[in-house]
């Protein structure tokens, strides 16, 4: 079954990546060049090296983050090991070999994100649930015993709720910031326009888009980036003639800057002997788009509109 599984999901995958490569041949301004055949970086991005599989703190880290990711927190490792060294439950174990194996071959991928180890979370729960099952034959009905029980549970409750807390990153993971600047652009513009976004922090970019319901282009960097010639920074977009008179003949017609997250600042700020200053958009980029009229403005965020820019066509 496994097999079977793993078979099928390759051939989707092989045909996934040939559609996604061609629709990012397309591109007229990439974020980055995610074509494997064609940038170097992708390569060690999906895969890693030999010098950070042999990195014991890649895999202790890697480890932290697999416990919480399918535990929720360290107090239930107890549950997951007491499986591991019974018998039984093959489908299960095969099924954290098959993720190992996975994971050894999109190393760095899989090492640097959290969402990636739910691959592990059905075999996880299988196995946690065999041990409780097995625990459940201890309990009989003698009031001491129930007391234990409910102690221990109790206990086991409380360490994971500390633990959860610590590891999850509340104010990162909660950050309403999102929702407010994209709350502020879906007021100030209309369905059909386009945006031409910066933000000063490194977060995922298109989350704003998506949340206010609008297109756009996310620019990444102030000044054009040494990553690649693709990469245009925000200055050498908006003061590049070419570049603005191909945008606007697209729809662009709105300019979108947004300052750091304050609780994304907050997280940083609070460290020891941290003097970290909240970053905020760029007050001036040039005297021409310093000129463009202003739809919103606030410390968080400046909407400006492009002028001469060709509606799109219906």
């Amino acid at each position: 079954m496994l097999i079977g599984a793993g078979v099928l999901s390759a051939i989707v995958f092989i045909a996934w990546t040939n559609y996604c490569d061609a629709q990012a041949a397309q591109a007229v301004y990439p974020y980055t060049e995610l074509r494997v055949s064609h940038n170097p970086f992708m390569v060690w991005w999906y895969f890693g090296d030999v010098h950070m599989r042999l990195n014991p703190g890649v895999w202790i880290k890697g480890g932290w983050r697999f416990l919480h990711a399918t535990l929720g927190s360290l107090p239930f490792v107890a549950l997951l090991l007491t499986a591991l060294f019974q018998s039984g439950n093959l489908l299960a174990k095969f099924w954290l070999l098959a993720a190992f194996l996975t994971t050894l071959v999109f190393f760095h991928l899989v090492m640097i994100h959290w969402h990636y180890y739910l691959m592990c979370c059905p075999a996880v729960a299988l196995l946690c649930g065999t041990t409780l099952a097995r625990w459940e034959s201890f309990c009989t009905e003698e009031i001491p015993k129930q007391w234990l029980m409910l102690t221990l549970a109790g206990v086991a409750l409380i360490s994971s709720a500390i633990d959860g807390v610590i590891s999850m990153k509340i104010g990162m993971n909660y950050d309403c910031f999102p929702q407010e600047m994209s709350a502020i652009i879906r007021q100030n513009t209309k369905p059909e326009d386009k945006l031409i976004v910066y933000k000063c922090d490194p977060d995922w970019p298109g989350e704003v888009l998506f949340r206010s319901g609008r297109n756009g282009l996310f620019v990444p960097t102030l000044e054009g980036s040494p990553d690649g010639p693709t990469k245009k920074g925000l200055y050498d977009l908006l003061n590049n003639k070419a570049d603005m008179q191909r945008l606007k003949s697209l729809g662009y017609n709105k300019l979108v800057l947004i300052s750091e997250s304050p609780v994304m600042f907050a997280v940083v700020a609070v460290n020891p002997g941290s003097q970290r200053k909240r970053i905020y958009y760029p007050s001036s980029i040039s005297p021409q788009v310093d000129a463009w009229p202003v739809v919103y403005r606030s410390e968080d965020i400046l909407i400006k509109e492009i002028p001469n820019a060709q509606p799109l066509a219906k």
